[in-house]
């Protein structure tokens, strides 16, 4: 809180009505972690910040007038559009949002000061920058609910075409892609990790793909694919897989289990020593079972 230097007769005055403004300040809940400052001169109160709810502007106000030898309070006080809390505010900036930007797909309701946003987009690009510009608001939490709906139908199969022609002419080596339920897994290596992202952003790019696995390493980044396709591939060496053929990719630690078994037993023996190994997040067993 600020002081300024006051006659000597005004001064003791304005030091205790100070103080008396800050004892009852701090005893407010509402009020004691808001932004603001008092100035005595003269026992003339000047008030000046921000507040998050617009009633503690007159709260304020209220207060300091219980306090004796006051000759005037200049309430200067001003709702922080940045810190609102209100439900009902916070849902009135964001509207504002949404038709400054043009979002006529898009809807949202703040509960608890949690911002819930919903609605439709052809591509997770789109879907994360609607979040994006909703992140500056003040809440608790954003959960963001738009799902990921193309002007044309597409299946895992598509998207993994789609996604090795929109990245093959990008640097990047032995790239290899893989997608299921429409989540894309990125494999592949990069000299930098500015291109690691650039790639991230043109997938994300792609219409249809609802999530990306980026498992793409950069030269200066340690992959903890290698040790695990390592292992794997001790694993098969088991003599009770030699009639079998089975490939595998791991991508960001979620291993793809695939190809051939003859052996009914080879299905789920494998899955089961794969989801054992070191750093392995998931494995998915695409695995197919002929009979010779």
């Amino acid at each position: 809180m600020d002081r300024r230097i006051v006659p000597s007769k005004e001064k003791n005055v304005d030091v205790m009505v100070l103080k008396k403004i800050k004892d009852l300040i701090n005893k407010d809940n509402d009020l004691k972690n808001e932004n603001i400052n008092f100035t005595v001169s003269n026992r003339e109160i000047f008030i000046k910040g921000e507040v998050t709810k617009k009633e503690n502007i007159e709260k304020v106000e209220k207060i300091l007038k219980s306090i004796k030898n006051i000759k005037k309070i200049n309430n200067n006080l001003t709702l922080s559009i940045k810190r609102i809390t209100e439900d009902n505010d916070l849902e009135t900036v964001a509207y504002d949002i949404l038709k400054e930007r043009n979002l006529n797909n898009i809807n949202i309701n703040v509960k608890n000061g949690v911002l819930n946003i919903y609605g439709k987009t052809e591509t997770l690009k789109e879907k994360r920058e609607i979040e994006k510009i909703f992140s500056s608001l003040n809440v608790n939490k954003i959960n963001n609910f738009i799902k990921i709906v193309p002007n044309f139908s597409v299946n895992d199969f598509i998207l993994q075409s789609l996604s090795m022609d929109k990245l093959k002419k990008m640097n990047i080596f032995h790239l290899r892609t893989r997608v299921l339920n429409k989540v894309l897994y990125l494999k592949g290596n990069v000299e930098t990790k500015e291109v690691k992202e650039k790639a991230y952003e043109m997938a994300s790019d792609i219409p249809g793909v609802v999530d990306i696995i980026n498992g793409i390493v950069a030269r200066d980044e340690k992959s903890i694919d290698v040790e695990i396709e390592n292992k794997i591939s001790e694993i098969l060496k088991d003599p009770s897989y030699q009639n079998d053929r089975i490939s595998f990719i791991s991508i960001d630690g979620t291993v793809f289990l695939e190809g051939e078994a003859t052996n009914p037993n080879s299905l789920y023996s494998v899955e089961e020593k794969v989801g054992k190994i070191k750093n392995v997040k998931k494995v998915i067993n695409q695995i197919l079972g002929v009979i010779k």
